[in-house]
């Protein structure tokens, strides 16, 4: 629900609520009560933001660490209760993404936040490059002839048209911002707690029961419905490292760059964009609905262009090598292009290359390269043109 809100309004808030995975909840229920806080997966919930995170204090000691899943090295107390593997006076180590610190929304112990956004090319732009077979010729003012199948079209559709695109892009963007800022920020990903640390466990009657963590009894979990800890109260949350990009769930993507489109025997150079929404059922394979939008000039008779796509795009990923991420995608719909006051819609295909930057477990960087081939009345498919592009992916 949190995905979808923040894509409605465009805004949100980090929550000072962190919800305990159910997996993750019976994982802690069966471990030793000294136990239990050395590493806690949490995913931080969306909201409303009541007060800053506390600031986490760590403090070495000396006492031989106890637990499970340790290494050897320096040990260190969160005030002096749960020990954790990292070194005296570092951060803890990143699994991926923006770096560590306390879990922010004020305060100055907050994460550093770091967003990334492309840059769109220029909106004009003269005709220029080549593709082959293709020869840059003066535009056409009416339909017909050559053997082209056009439909008349006046100029004022396409002065609305780019208009449309325009607002299109921009509730897009709006949209995508506040996606970066909610759903792509939040914190999901281990952190250290003290075993006295509350937990609101929601139950499946509608009541609440709050218990430290240490109290916690897998007899317990069978009316339990969710558990949640804040990270505003008790000892606070050191935050220990984020997850790697998990595509899983719902997915937007928006990015913007150019295109050169080739128009039976014209070539156009100008803005591209696209936006798409859709779902990943599995990490490296997803569908989108896609939405391509690109307008431009050029040079034949001074003539304004505006190309669109609608259509559904599939991604797939290889497994991901550091921080990076490469993929292709194949994609079918329908192309619509109006110039030189007339008009074509054909059905279309597409395929290109994708790499993504993981950011943060819900946020990459992405840039995308690729081709799309029409097929015309004549039968076959032609070369429709080229297109790059960068932006982001919020998962």
């Amino acid at each position: 629900m949190g995905f979808w809100a923040a894509l409605v309004v465009g805004t949100g808030c980090l929550s000072n609520e962190h919800r305990i995975p159910d997996a993750e909840l019976t994982r802690l229920a069966n471990l030793p009560p000294e136990a239990r806080g050395q590493r806690v997966v949490v995913v931080q919930s969306i909201g409303d933001r009541r007060g800053p995170a506390v600031a986490a204090q760590v403090m070495p000691q000396s006492a031989p660490q106890y637990g499970p899943g340790y290494v050897d090295g320096p040990n260190v107390m969160i005030h002096g209760v749960v020990s954790v593997d990292i070194p005296v006076g570092s951060r803890p180590p990143s699994s991926g993404g923006v770096g560590s610190g306390f879990v922010g929304g004020g305060g100055g112990g907050a994460a550093p936040v770091r967003t990334v956004q492309g840059t769109p090319a220029p909106g004009r732009s003269a005709a220029g490059g080549a593709v082959p077979g293709k020869a840059a010729v003066r535009a056409p003012s009416s339909g017909g002839g050559g053997g082209s199948s056009f439909d008349s079209g006046g100029g004022d559709a396409g002065d609305a048209l780019v208009v449309f695109a325009i607002v299109a892009i921009a509730i897009a963007a709006f949209a995508a911002i506040g996606l970066m800022v909610t759903e792509g920020q939040r914190y999901d990903g281990a952190v250290a707690m003290s075993p006295e640390q509350p937990v609101y466990l929601h139950l499946l009657n509608g009541q609440e029961r709050v218990l430290s963590l240490r109290d916690l009894r897998p007899e317990y979990l069978g009316s339990v419905k969710e558990a949640r800890v804040m990270d505003d109260e008790g000892s606070g949350l050191y935050l220990l490292g984020r997850a790697p990009l998990d595509r899983n769930g719902f997915a937007f993507k928006l990015d913007f760059g150019s295109s050169e489109v080739a128009f039976e025997k014209y070539l156009m150079s100008g803005f591209a964009s696209n936006i798409q929404v859709g779902y990943f059922p599995f990490q490296n394979l997803g569908l989108l609905g896609t939405m391509s939008l690109g307008f431009g000039s050029s040079d034949f008779e001074n003539s304004d262009f505006f190309r669109n796509f609608f259509g559904v795009e599939a991604q797939a990923f290889l497994p991901g090598v550091s921080f990076i991420h490469f993929g292709t995608y194949l994609n079918a719909g329908n192309r619509f292009v109006q110039f030189g006051g007339v008009e074509q819609s054909r059905p279309a295909v597409g395929a290109g290359a994708l790499i993504e930057l993981e950011i943060t477990t819900r946020m990459a960087f992405t840039a995308r390269a690729g081709w799309t081939f029409t097929n015309p009345e004549a039968g076959g498919w032609d070369n429709d043109g080229f297109a790059v592009g960068a932006g982001v992916s919020i998962y």
